[in-house]
């Protein structure tokens, strides 16, 4: 009770001192008052969409940005309200690429140029550089780029804001757990443990607590250094029991050796809760995830028949796996069988239905595939 008292204490006192921050930057009380309103406006566009209030949602967030762009238009030298409305426009854009990809890169780029807008008015404002550096980012993430040279200058683009805006303020804990994503993505999963152990740190009022710990968990996983992953994914667990990463982080550990003791009828219980908290269009291959992952966990504990029952019925179609990504869970769970010539002929499969994954294949290192380090056709398969 006390350590969520704490939090609670330490939340509120961090939103008062990030707004005292900000009231430095304008004198005139009404730009202020328009710059808070529109805060309030942004929080309850959020809790709409949590609540599925598509319209409240949409009401709110417009709302917001009216007031942003009344705060912006009173002091033409406050970077702030400008900061906010390249945070809504990427917001917008995050949330719309799925069903309109044109749209959602349209907003990307709004919100870039309302990140240069900010940068125009305060060079030196970190905060703009990491909003700009997350656009960057979204687009390379959400695969939005466009061009001959692909998704690469998207990439740089965002690390090289990100960097930048961490040097000039290292308590921007947002950027720096995304950082920790850009440096797994190259490999570099020593860098992105220890830049999500620098969100942590940085985080001293709980502002991006969520997704620092989701990163703490996933380097510490990757790294093996499972104590810590254990760690992260229950404290997760008991911070945001809403969120699906800290239940299904359950089921990842006790397929992993020398983490979790695999628990069949956990398994089975964690599934049942993962799916439950995801909105509905993410719960087919969810499924089919969440079932290999359970027929790991069967093969962990010895149960060789079941987890092969299971891995024949978790299949899942081209419409709900496009880049047929799950083939290489199956791999994991071929492998977790002592089967390795199964895991390998998957992975054929897998990076023939997507050959832009074979070169530099990023995971080719990872501790899933040392069992096949010695196996030539696996040596082949990824060119080492």
């Amino acid at each position: 009770l006390s350590e969520e008292v704490a939090d609670l204490l330490r939340g509120w006192l961090g939103r008062e001192i990030s707004l005292r921050s900000v009231r430095g930057g304008t004198d005139d009380v009404n730009a202020w008052t328009d710059y808070q309103r529109g805060r309030r406006a942004r929080r309850d566009a959020e809790r709409a969409l949590r609540e599925g209030d598509v319209a409240g949602f949409i009401a709110a967030f417009q709302r917001a940005d009216s007031l942003f762009a009344a705060a912006e238009a009173r002091d033409a030298a406050w970077a702030a309200p400008t900061v906010q409305r390249a945070i809504l426009a990427s917001r917008w854009g995050e949330l719309s690429a799925g069903e309109d990809p044109v749209e959602g890169r349209e907003y990307l780029e709004l919100a870039r140029r309302r990140a240069d807008e900010a940068l125009e008015r305060d060079p030196r404002s970190a905060r703009a550089l990491y909003v700009r550096g997350t656009v960057h980012y979204l687009t390379w993430a959400l695969g939005l780029t466009t061009g001959a040279d692909g998704p690469q200058p998207a990439f740089d683009a965002a690390r090289r804001d990100l960097e930048t805006a961490v040097a000039r303020d290292p308590s921007l804990a947002a950027a720096w757990s995304t950082l920790s994503v850009l440096y797994s993505q190259i490999p570099d999963l020593v860098e992105a443990n220890l830049a999500a152990r620098r969100a942590l740190e940085a985080d001293e009022f709980l502002r991006a607590a969520e997704s620092v710990l989701a990163r703490l968990y996933a380097t510490s996983y990757d790294l093996e250094q499972f104590r810590e992953a254990i760690q992260y994914c229950d404290r997760g667990r008991r911070r945001f029991p809403s969120n699906p990463v800290f239940t299904q982080c359950r089921l990842w550990l006790m397929g992993a050796p020398r983490a979790l003791d695999p628990d069949p009828d956990e398994a089975w219980s964690t599934v049942e809760e993962h799916l439950s908290l995801l909105p509905e269009p993410e719960r087919p291959r969810a499924a089919v995830e969440d079932r290999l992952l359970a027929a790991m966990v069967l093969a962990r504990a010895g149960l060789a028949d079941s987890a092969r029952a299971v891995l024949a019925t978790a299949q899942a179609p081209p419409s709900v796996d496009p880049a047929r990504e799950l083939l290489g869970l199956e791999a994991l769970v071929h492998l977790a069988l002592g089967d390795p010539d199964a895991a390998v002929n998957r992975l054929k499969v897998y990076l023939t239905a997507s050959p832009e994954h074979r070169q530099g294949w990023r995971w080719t290192s990872h501790w899933w595939w040392r069992p096949l380090q010695d196996n030539q056709d696996f040596r082949r398969l990824v060119g080492t």
